[in-house]
């Protein structure tokens, strides 16, 4: 495989891994963020409670972002992969590929 066909999976794999990771991160901070308004003992409406509130909607919805993107870079990484699974079914970049993408 041709460093031009390597780049775009070489790029991609990175992504879609760092991706992962962020997602899972940000699953253990909303779940946090949750566990932190149920055990609260503030006064609803509070300012202590809204600032949890807002902390656990801010979580929420930059899961949903991270959890965007992954899904477009594995998109990307299916079009880059699709280019050369074919031709190059054993090289260690498109098995690693593969394996991110199940």
């Amino acid at each position: 495989m041709n460093a031009q066909q390597q780049k775009p999976l070489k790029i991609n794999i990175g992504a879609v891994k760092r991706l992962k990771k962020e997602v899972l991160t940000y699953q253990k901070e909303l779940q946090d963020a949750q566990d932190q308004v149920a055990a609260a003992t503030y006064e609803p409406g509070s300012y202590e409670m809204k600032h949890l509130n807002d902390l656990r909607d801010e979580a929420e919805s930059t899961l949903h972002d991270v959890e965007r993107r992954l899904e477009d870079f594995k998109k990307k990484l299916r079009t880059a992969l699709k280019d050369v699974e074919t031709k190059y079914p054993d090289d260690e970049l498109v098995i690693e590929a593969k394996g991110l993408l199940e």
